[in-house]
């Protein structure tokens, strides 16, 4: 999605893999940020800052990941915030401190974040993270693509992020790990389903940003989509 100066994305797939200037990790309680420690390797240098709403951003070296810089976080959108409204402003202002941080080089042109695992509310997750993104491309005018990537098992929290974007029609949606399987005669699966049944499984995989193939001699049937 075109948003000023700048884009937003939606990815499935490794935020460690991801080609940008900078990731950002908040915490998570599927051991996400210790993944990415651990395989950033040798860290060069680390600066820490405190907020005064106390959460902490940790910048360190992009090392053996395809990233630049990495940017760490003790935010947690805490399952104990109960409040709407709180909520979305916690996550706001994650969104906006984050992106303050990172611009004050001026060198970022390229930033991913992961999506967080511990919010109560998706919905809200997905529409604020969204909507501040939004919010500070248009207001800043910054020439920066903004990426927000999901796990590939966050399979609902991902359709709450593609749901949250206001036309589908300008989105970018991408997936790191691509597989493929092939369903063989599938003439001997499919002979028996009625014209409803058919429209199930295509919606089916249409949900799941699978994309079904009925390849050239008609004997195969591949399914394309994220594992």
């Amino acid at each position: 999605m075109a948003v000023a100066n700048g884009s937003i994305e939606l990815r499935t797939g490794d935020i460690a893999l991801q080609r940008v200037d900078v990731i950002i990790v908040p915490a998570t309680f599927n051991g996400l940020k210790e993944g990415v420690v651990e395989r950033l390797g040798e860290i060069e240098y680390e600066k820490t800052h405190v907020d005064v709403d106390g959460t902490m951003y940790t910048e360190t070296n992009g090392g053996k990941l395809c990233c630049k810089r990495t940017l760490f976080s003790n935010w947690l959108p805490s399952l104990l915030i109960n409040h709407d409204n709180a909520l979305r402003f916690s996550i706001k202002t994650f969104v906006s401190k984050s992106l303050e941080y990172i611009i004050q080089g001026n060198e970022a042109l390229s930033i991913a974040f992961a999506v967080p695992d511990s919010c109560a509310n998706e919905s809200i997750l997905a529409d604020e993270m969204i909507k501040e993104a939004k919010h500070q491309l248009e207001t800043r005018k910054l020439q920066l693509k903004i990426s927000f990537v999901c796990l590939p098992e966050q399979q609902t929290l991902y359709e709450h992020f593609s749901h949250a974007f206001p036309d589908l029609n300008g989105v970018h949606l991408f997936f790191d790990w691509p597989t493929a399987t092939k369903i063989t005669r599938p003439n001997d699966v499919f002979h028996s389903w009625d014209q409803h049944t058919i429209n199930l499984f295509y919606k089916y995989c249409k949900d799941r940003c699978v994309l079904p193939k009925l390849m050239d001699t008609k004997n195969e049937l591949e399914l394309m989509g994220p594992s």
